[in-house]
């Protein structure tokens, strides 16, 4: 952990899951670690994307799990929204099991804080991976990124476009089971139901 007053590193605990090509963010003073790829054969082999979601305490020095992603994968785009949400967008694979031929994904997650639950959203009309992404103003913006690597050994062709991600919040709807009587359902003031 590096401390920018002291200008010093300092060893933390380590992760639980070791991995590359992860997502990280930081909301409410915690780090989210979150996909990415391990591989312990060292053989690169494909379909070793992680579904992991590791967050990190630096008041305690603990690490704890949490809900995974819906969508393993890696090298995707990440950005923390309002309302404690974490926007995974996009993202690496393999195809067909062959681990020299990367694809992205389309494939966009919204990680909720507070509920520990994450959402699949509408996909990102053109599939990316090793991407940036940014929220300003209620908008996700995601720029870049690469759209296929037909060999490792020739680099991943960049793209120039930038899309843009506008997510609607909703309030938290309950649900409750309607064979039972409506007497015994206790239903919290100010809660909606459907």
């Amino acid at each position: 952990m590096y401390d920018p007053q002291t200008n010093r590193w300092t060893q933390v605990a380590d992760i639980p899951t070791p991995r590359g090509d992860l997502m990280c963010a930081s909301l409410n003073g915690l780090v989210y670690a979150i996909g990415g790829y391990y591989d312990s054969t060292n053989q690169f082999l494909a379909n070793q994307f992680s579904f992991k979601n590791e967050v990190y305490d630096p008041r305690t020095n603990k690490w704890t799990t949490k809900a995974p992603m819906l969508t393993a994968r890696g090298d995707a785009g990440i950005a923390v929204l309002d309302n404690d949400r974490i926007l995974v967008v996009g993202g690496e694979g393999h195809i067909r099991n062959d681990s020299n031929i990367k694809v992205p994904r389309h494939v966009n997650e919204v990680y909720y804080a507070v509920d520990d639950v994450w959402v699949q959203k509408g996909m990102i009309p053109t599939a990316r991976f090793r991407c940036g992404a940014a929220d300003a103003g209620g908008l996700a913006f995601v720029f870049g990124g690469a759209d296929l690597c037909p060999d490792g050994n020739l680099g991943c062709p960049a793209q120039t476009t930038v899309e843009v991600f506008l997510d609607v919040v909703h309030p938290r709807i309950y649900m409750y089971l309607k064979d039972q009587p409506e007497e015994s359902v206790d239903i919290p003031a100010g809660t909606n139901q459907i």
